[in-house]
């Protein structure tokens, strides 16, 4: 008959330290995918009232350039790859070797709501055909500053399939921005994180627009 042999208490896994480390270093894993997370997502951090977005991490930011907007005030960080090109008072566009494209308007004549003015300029868009192979994501509203809403979608640009994100966000009485962010299809996934902490980078300007001022010439297929 085989005897049954009660484990030695050095044995005992709820006693054990081995035991007790391990959960120790799931609890800290935990809590790092929590940090990240909350980073990564400021729509979920943040209030629908909030207006200011929460700020990025400095060390993942420390390589990229920050960008103080001369016109619009307005400051942001990009990736060190990012080429700058200011347009005109209320543009700028970044353009990256890899196809990644950013583009930041300004206004001070902005519109009530940003998920509405999304709907209207999509259907509009759709109308005019001046996006060739549009392709609707989806348009909806996001916590980020007082208002905002994200408009996604996929285009054809230059024989190539470009997936398209732009916020539309008022950050105070007298300011809104447009952020339009686009890659390759292809690469969406891979580039993505950077969108994310450019938009967390952004500080909205505060000043008086200048007047009106072009400084490059810049022909985007819908105005």
């Amino acid at each position: 008959m085989e005897r049954w042999v009660s484990p030695q208490p050095s044995e005992d896994r709820w006693h054990s330290k081995k035991f007790w480390g391990a959960v120790g270093g799931i609890a800290a894993v935990a809590a790092f995918a929590l940090a990240v997370y909350t980073y990564l997502h400021p729509r979920i951090a943040a209030g629908p009232t909030d207006e200011s977005a929460p700020t990025a991490p400095p060390s993942v930011l420390s390589t990229w350039h920050t960008r103080i907007d001369p016109s619009a005030g307005y400051s942001v960080a990009v990736p060190p790859d990012y080429d700058a090109t200011p347009i005109s008072t209320t543009r700028v566009i970044w353009q990256s070797a890899s196809g990644v494209f950013l583009r930041i308007d300004v206004t001070d004549q902005q519109k009530a709501d940003p998920l509405e003015d999304w709907k209207e300029k999509a259907a509009a868009r759709k109308i005019s055909g001046c996006y060739i192979g549009y392709q609707e994501i989806g348009i909806a509203p996001v916590r980020y500053f007082k208002s905002a809403a994200d408009w996604e979608f996929t285009h054809i640009n230059n024989g190539r399939r470009d997936r398209v994100r732009i916020r539309g966000v008022i950050t105070s009485t007298t300011r809104a921005y447009g952020i339009w962010w686009s890659a390759p299809e292809s690469q969406w996934n891979a580039h993505l994180p950077e969108l994310e902490l450019i938009l967390m980078s952004f500080v909205p300007g505060d000043h008086p627009l200048p007047p009106f001022q072009t400084f490059a010439s810049y022909d985007p297929p819908c105005s």
